[in-house]
Parts: C-alpha cells; sequence; structure tokens
C-alpha cells in the first residue's frame, strides 16, 4: 500500500489509495479498502502529536470531551487553561486519561499561550478567537 505524500490533502490521498493496484489486491472489498486507508491515513498525519485543549468552553462541553476522548487514542493531549488553578480540571482530565503533569492552569490567556509554544503543542483547541490568532496556525477554533 502506499503512504501519504507531505502535502498530499485527505480527498487526494483517498482517491489515490483507493485506486492502487496494491490496494486493490490486498483489500478486493471497496468498504473495507477505504476503511484501510482512511486509517493509514490518520494514523501518518494525526498520530503521536501534542494536542492541548482549553478548559472552559471546550473542553468543559460535551463535545470537547468527545474529541479530546477520540484524539487521546493516538496523541498526548494536554490541557492549558488561563484558570488560575486546576483542581476544577483534574475530574475531566481523568476522564480522558490525562494525567495531572500534562494539565496546566496558567491563570491568563497570554501565559496560556507561552506554554502552548514552550511545549512545542502541535494544535491547540480554543474557543477564543484571539488566542487561536495569537497561536497561528497551530491555533484550531472550537465552536
Amino acid at each position: 500500500m502506499p503512504n501519504p505524500k507531505k502535502g498530499e490533502n485527505s480527498i487526494e490521498w483517498m482517491k489515490r489509495c483507493m485506486e492502487d493496484t496494491e490496494s486493490i489486491n490486498s483489500f478486493p472489498d471497496s468498504n473495507q479498502r477505504y476503511v484501510v486507508c482512511k486509517s493509514k491515513w490518520h494514523s501518518n498525519n494525526f498520530s503521536n502529536q501534542k494536542i492541548s485543549f482549553d478548559y472552559d468552553g471546550v473542553l468543559s462541553t460535551e463535545k470537547g470531551t468527545n474529541l479530546a476522548i477520540e484524539l487521546s487514542k493516538t496523541n498526548i493531549i494536554y490541557i492549558i487553561s488561563a484558570r488560575s488553578n486546576k483542581d476544577k480540571m483534574m475530574n475531566k482530565a481523568t476522564l480522558i486519561g490525562i494525567p495531572s503533569s500534562r494539565v496546566y492552569a496558567m491563570g491568563s490567556n497570554k501565559q496560556k499561550i507561552e506554554k502552548v509554544n514552550s511545549l512545542g503543542i502541535n494544535k491547540h483547541y480554543d474557543n477564543n478567537p484571539d488566542v487561536i490568532l495569537a497561536l497561528g496556525i497551530k491555533g484550531k477554533l472550537f465552536k
């Protein structure tokens, strides 16, 4: 089976993988081949990244919690919040499987942004557009 190429988007990858002779021979059933191709795309592009979540308005929601649980299967997850105390975030961290050592209560958005950058976070989910703007391409606006 082929591997995703640098700069290739998911649509290009899926088309190439689905039409690849080796993929077809290995997985003649197109539904099975689709699942394998999608899995390979995911593992090549989204595995072992450092991903952080703001707490209020992101992890405090069901949607944010579900996203963190899903991403925690193949990535290293952090909670980085502008809160000044991490105690109330620890129940959610435990639910997701995030150790206390990866939960940060920074006290301000400025310090949160600095922590995201100093930890080498690949993607940070936040509901604050100013934080996202400050983080550039690693910021992901959560709605």
